[in-house]
């Protein structure tokens, strides 16, 4: 999950009021410059309590949350605890795609971005299973988690089956914050609008 300081606060700031000084929190690390320097800390580690404690206690969990605004990260109890990504390899995948063509080394057309748009929206595993085939799928995540320091993220052991790609949700924060402030906005724009054209129910039916 990643939370900015706009998202936390909306018109109450609670959130952000309950934090009375600026110094970050102790259970909270630097994940990145402060995109926003100055801004009203917000109490991380009570998101990440909050959201743990809605889980109940019978599932398996990592929470991370971050906050763009000020580059802290909080993990939770879990935060670095590694999981099969499932569908989270997609967005991997992608950020990988991108960075390629940003380098030079690709060109995206048509039918790879209504790939991707598919990949990402509609979570389509036929799209996906295309894509990782075609980009070097099982090295797209390796590149990924070497760019972005990702500690927890490696490659399937079997490079057919992207859904077993590990990570955890630190390094998912992580990515989606890069997504968020470090991409190009027209590389940011593929990413995100495809991202928040989400259908509820995904094309594998969950």
């Amino acid at each position: 999950t990643l939370v900015t300081v706009d998202t936390l606060t909306g018109q109450s700031g609670v959130l952000a009021t309950s934090v009375p000084d600026v110094s970050p929190l102790d259970e909270t690390e630097t994940v990145a410059p402060p995109a926003a320097p100055g801004a009203l800390p917000v109490d991380l580690a009570a998101v990440v309590s909050a959201a743990e404690d809605a889980a109940g206690g019978n599932v398996d969990i990592g929470v991370a949350v971050a906050d763009i605004a000020t580059g802290e990260l909080s993990p939770g109890s879990a935060g670095d605890e590694r999981f099969d990504t499932a569908s989270l390899a997609k967005l991997l995948l992608v950020v990988d795609m991108v960075q390629r063509q940003r380098d030079g080394e690709l060109t995206l057309g048509a039918r790879d971005l209504r790939l991707v748009h598919a990949a990402l929206s509609a979570s389509s595993d036929p799209a996906m299973n295309a894509l990782w085939t075609r980009y070097d799928g099982p090295n797209a995540i390796t590149r990924v988690a070497t760019r972005l320091g990702l500690e927890d993220t490696s490659s399937p052991e079997d490079p057919s089956q992207w859904g077993e790609v590990q990570s955890s949700a630190r390094d998912m924060v992580t990515v989606l914050r890069h997504v968020q402030v470090d991409l190009p906005p027209p590389d940011r724009d593929v990413v995100l609008g495809a991202m928040g054209q989400a259908s509820p129910v995904a094309g594998d039916g969950f």
